[in-house]
């Protein structure tokens, strides 16, 4: 019997930690950004991930001069991992701008799941020239997200004008 209940007592202390885990972490990618991620149904099919620290960035990733979000994400039937980028709202709009990539939706020459990546940072679009050097670069239009693989792999995302 006292097994029993020393049993109980720690299953219910190990769920009360994991929930205020996973509440603090929620409230720490932008309302706005969470609020977007309802507005477009993705909770439908989309889960928010913190596989990755942190779990989210703010930039300028389209470099319209206003500060979007990029949020980790899992498909929730397939369990491929992704990122949604949202961009800044302007004033008379009703939603922001939204882009997936992966977590099942194609992506580049990376394919539809992203669970290779293991770190992964933001570059300012005033420090890209600084920290990749004189490289031949494309046209960087913002901030520019990094990202790292355990095997070496590395890439970069960035907006081109039109798409990611």
């Amino acid at each position: 019997m006292k097994a029993c209940c020393l049993l109980l007592i720690v299953i219910t202390t190990v769920q009360a930690q994991a929930q205020s885990t996973t509440w603090s972490q929620k409230r720490t990618i932008p309302r706005w950004a969470r609020q977007e991620f309802k507005s477009h149904n993705l909770d439908r099919n989309y889960t928010v991930t913190y596989q990755l620290y942190p779990s989210y960035f703010r930039g300028d990733f389209d470099g319209d001069g206003r500060r979007d979000a990029v949020i980790l994400v899992a498909h929730k039937n397939s369990g491929k991992f992704g990122m949604v980028i949202f961009h800044g709202k302007y004033p008379q709009t009703m939603h922001t701008q939204y882009f997936m990539l992966g977590a099942g939706k194609p992506f580049g020459r990376v394919g539809d799941d992203i669970k290779w990546i293991t770190s992964w940072s933001m570059i300012a679009e005033s420090k890209v020239s600084i920290i990749l050097g004189n490289r031949r670069l494309p046209t960087f239009y913002g901030d520019i997200i990094k990202v790292e693989g355990k095997d070496g792999t590395k890439g970069l995302i960035h907006w081109n004008g039109k798409k990611y």
